[in-house]
């Protein structure tokens, strides 16, 4: 006769014997299931401070296999995004990277606002602004580095153009086919109350002069891109209320911006973002004013697009834009889709307007991302079709609901045979500090293989 201590330990090597096996056998059914979604496309917070962490950007490498995410970080819990700039890169085959600070900011200097990234081969180019009294916001110098993707390891912070009675407070950055950064800034006058667009690129062995892109009234917020030898440049025109565009081909630029919009200053474009792929489609969004904001409302807005098919020398429509998400044309029966703007004393600066990012696939179709106002939360909506007129979208998706925005998106190949994998970077905040956050739309598509345990008690 055994004892019943014999018996429980057969029992208890028998159950463990079992989960191992289960254990085993999910492996292998998780391999075997070719949509089985992976860890590194799940959200997770990025940054993990109790510091401000501001505007990411994302870059994917050609190869899709690399990520690059980066953000500007304040130095101090009281800084705001005033500080250091930070860059995670990620693999498919080896998963997220630790931190690397790629600049070390503090009251003397800091980085301020926003860092760009592009990616050419394994090399993730940085741009960002850095001050050189970051407490009074002084002496402006736009930064440049490189970054190796396979071992994390950056080159010196090169100091690409400064000023000393005008300010910069943001750029943005692409690369072209030979690895080349081109760079677009808005360049304040002291008094802020004009400022200019300008370019900047590299020849592959210095930077070239700068080019005044436009030198008329108020302009903000330039967004760059490249494809087929041209560079596609698109911001806002506060003054008149307008969202311009130019191109610059071989070295020769448009003779004049193109108007992609006039509504007038009333309506308040904002947020602009452009992309570019081979074979000539360019892509420009951007919000502007629906309803302006009352006692008991909050402001609304509308997220519109416009897009050429030749390169950028003629955009459609003619006159009004399309809705991203619909191709609606703000006609009787279907008009634009108002979306709710968060007041500026719920989230301070950061997320105000809808702030779109707008990435193209190989075949030129788009995928763009935007957060709503309050805690409505961040949406996307892609298309892997259209024609010479229209998109075919897909319904807009909620990303995440809660105070989160500012957000970037890149495309990272496919998940399914009609549904592209789309990587997301954006802000976000508990109440207590914002963080920045990676995302992907791989999670809601695909539930995860489960495999079920048996709960386990000890009976006597």
């Amino acid at each position: 006769m055994k004892s019943r201590g014999e018996n429980d330990h057969k029992k208890y090597a028998a159950i463990a014997a079992a989960v191992v096996a289960a254990i085993g056998l999910a492996g292998v059914l998780a391999g075997a299931l070719h949509a089985a979604p992976s860890f590194l496309h799940m959200r997770q917070n990025l940054s993990h401070t109790d510091c401000t962490s501001a505007y990411p950007d994302l870059a994917v490498s050609p190869d899709l296999n690399y990520m690059a995410v980066t953000w500007v970080e304040g130095y101090t819990t009281t800084s705001g995004s005033r500080g250091h700039v930070y860059l995670r890169i990620a693999s498919e085959s080896g998963g997220w990277g630790t931190p690397i600070k790629v600049y070390n900011g503090g009251a003397s200097a800091c980085a301020y606002d926003r860092a760009a990234v592009a990616i050419s081969g394994t090399t993730a180019h940085i741009a960002y602004v850095v001050f050189a009294d970051c407490t009074n916001r002084q002496n402006t110098r736009i930064y440049y580095t490189t970054c190796s993707l396979t071992n994390g390891t950056c080159g010196s912070n090169e100091s690409v153009l400064s000023t000393t009675t005008q300010k910069i407070f943001w750029v943005d950055i692409a690369v072209d086919e030979d690895g080349n950064p081109h760079l677009v800034y808005a360049q304040y006058a002291g008094d802020l109350l004009t400022s200019k667009i300008f370019y900047i690129g590299h020849s592959g062995s210095d930077w070239g002069d700068v080019k005044t892109v436009y030198d008329e009234n108020l302009n903000h917020t330039p967004a760059i891109a490249w494809s087929d030898g041209c560079v596609h440049i698109a911001w806002e025109e506060k003054t008149r209320g307008e969202i311009l565009y130019r191109r610059r081909c071989a070295g020769v630029w448009d003779p004049y911006p193109s108007m992609i919009d006039n509504p007038g200053p009333d309506y308040s474009p904002h947020s602009p973002d452009v992309a570019a792929a081979p074979g000539g489609r360019v892509f420009i969004v951007w919000d502007y004013l629906a309803q302006a904001a009352t006692e008991h409302h909050p402001a609304t807005r509308y997220l519109v697009y416009k897009r050429s098919n030749d390169g950028g020398d003629k955009f459609s429509p003619e006159y009004y834009p399309l809705e991203v998400g619909t191709d609606n044309t703000n006609g009787i029966p279907d008009p634009y889709t108002e979306h709710v703007v968060g007041a500026a004393e719920d989230s301070g600066h950061y997320l105000r307007y809808l702030q779109p990012s707008v990435a193209l696939n190989e075949d030129g179709w788009p995928a763009v991302v935007w957060h709503t106002g309050g805690v409505t939360g961040t949406y996307y909506t892609y298309a892997t079709s259209g024609n010479d007129t229209s998109v075919d979208w897909v319904t807009p998706t909620l990303l995440f609901k809660g105070q989160a925005g500012a957000p970037a998106v890149a495309f990272g190949g496919w998940i399914t045979d009609t549904i592209p994998l789309l990587h997301f970077a954006y802000m976000c905040t508990t109440g207590e500090s914002w963080n920045v956050y990676y995302d992907s739309n791989e999670a809601a598509i695909i539930d995860p293989p489960k495999i079920y345990l048996p709960l386990v008690t000890r009976g006597y």
